[in-house]
């Protein structure tokens, strides 16, 4: 409306500590794996990443983080599945 554009975000990830036992400092690591800089976390909100992309960050570089982003996302998902197998063919009879 007035011209203005956010340029950050911030991801919750409050939840995964309760699910899986995963914190915000276990996907800012894997960031890290991925040769970015560890992001902001934990402010304004706790468990939580801002994501605040430059002006001069490349195309090819915010996909490049988008790829990571969403590999993390993958191994999040491959855990869980793990854990839910294992409740329910390993800890029920």
């Amino acid at each position: 409306e007035n011209g203005f554009v956010a340029h950050e975000c911030i991801l919750d990830f409050r939840n995964l500590k309760q699910k899986i036992g995963l914190s915000v400092n276990d996907i800012a690591k894997r960031l890290i794996d991925y040769s970015f800089h560890a992001p902001t976390i934990s402010w304004p909100v706790a468990e939580t990443i801002m994501i605040e992309p430059t002006e001069s960050e490349s195309l090819k570089e915010i996909d490049r983080f988008c790829s990571a982003m969403l590999s993390i996302a993958n191994e999040i998902l491959e855990k869980l599945s793990e854990m839910y197998f294992f409740k329910i063919f390993i800890l029920l009879p």
